[in-house]
């Protein structure tokens, strides 16, 4: 199936059509356990001109969506790198790493993750709240969210989002 993609693709000029393609021969790749092969289509797809983030990322999502953690934590890491400096694009990429990070067991580096991804966030970036509440997510998963709460209370400038959360812990929390 994958040679008749291939043939595809060397006849496809057309961008769109292209980028779908690509994107079919990398399910199949994913559905064979190739993950090899899926990430070199996956490539492909986030290459040349109008590339967006976006695009880069699919390879990770679709690790994250095969369960299989710990190659999209490296993936997701590998995008990371290679987006040094545009902080711009870092929260929501982040936030993904983090939710990877929690699947695999890895807590306290989903918390450090999250953690960056706040301060690269601006403060009214609209993120910030998915990763507030991610943030709760992984300290309730370890029974620390009195920890949490304690961290909110001594946060200056956490925002709406922080203080939102921080009475959502609470009224969870009994207090």
């Amino acid at each position: 199936a994958r040679r008749h993609y291939d043939v595809a693709l060397e006849r496809t000029r057309e961008r769109l059509a292209a980028e779908e393609l690509l994107r079919e021969v990398a399910a199949v790749a994913m559905e064979q356990r190739d993950f090899d092969a899926a990430r070199v289509f996956f490539d492909r797809l986030g290459q040349g001109s109008g590339s967006s983030v976006y695009l880069r990322g699919e390879y990770a999502r679709a690790l994250a969506a095969a369960g299989e953690w710990e190659l999209a934590v490296a993936e997701y890491q590998r995008m990371i790198r290679s987006l040094r400096g545009d902080n711009r694009v870092l929260p929501p990429i982040l936030l993904e790493l983090s939710r990877a990070q929690l699947e695999l067991g890895e807590v306290d580096g989903s918390i450090e993750t999250l953690d960056r991804a706040l301060g690269s966030a601006g403060h009214q970036a609209g993120i910030r709240a998915e990763i507030y509440e991610q943030m709760r997510t992984a300290y309730r998963q370890t029974d620390r969210l009195p920890e949490l709460a304690e961290r909110l209370r001594r946060e200056t400038g956490g925002g709406f989002e922080a203080s939102s959360l921080l009475g959502t812990i609470e009224d969870e929390l009994g207090n």
